[in-house]
């Protein structure tokens, strides 16, 4: 396993550029992750969680910008982004249709979250691509507060972010959508 520190943002970014399946600490709780855009690292990730094909992966962007490239944002949207966003807050919002379903599971919103944690913040800019996270347990167990949680839950990951959950907060789901949308 390897594992890196709050200050090689690059080379977390090269291994997710790798295909690695990342652990890492976010501002609620331990994640793991793949960067979005390869659908063969989302179903390792699935697999790798045991996670039910009705729990979509949420995705994490680092601003509304990002954001824009995969869901139908209005100024709705934009006004809750800027007023809780980054933070524990995760928006449902419709999905855009270059969007591939498998990334929905065929739902017409995806869940997206600009976390409040500068470290993913910056390795999504370097990659400028959003991130595929949910929470570093297996389905349906304890959710991972500690480095070692994480660990047990996934012994044959390649990559790991050492470092501590800055607070463990409840994430709140706030869904954003209309019946139909013009794009």
């Amino acid at each position: 396993m390897k594992e890196y520190t709050k200050n090689q943002v690059h080379e977390v970014a090269c291994a997710f550029n790798e295909h690695k399946i990342i652990a890492l600490p976010t501002d609620t709780v331990y994640g793991v992750g793949v960067k979005y855009g390869n659908l063969d690292d989302l179903e390792r990730l699935k697999r790798a969680k045991h996670r039910p094909e009705t729990k979509p992966i949420p995705m994490m962007v680092s601003n509304v910008e990002q954001m824009k490239q995969v869901a139908l944002v209005d100024e709705r949207i934009e006004k809750i982004a800027a007023k809780f966003l980054p933070g524990a807050l995760t928006l449902v919002v419709n999905v855009k249709d270059s969007v591939d379903s498998a990334y929905t599971n065929g739902l017409s919103t995806i869940a997206i979250r600009i976390p409040d944690e500068k470290f993913i913040l910056d390795v999504i800019d370097e990659l400028n691509c959003p991130i595929l996270v949910t929470s570093a347990n297996q389905s349906g167990e304890k959710t991972a507060l500690q480095v070692m949680m994480c660990m047990n839950s996934f012994q044959k990951l390649m990559v790991l972010y050492l470092e501590r959950v800055k607070r463990y907060r409840q994430v709140r789901l706030l869904t954003v959508q209309k019946k139909s949308y013009k794009s």
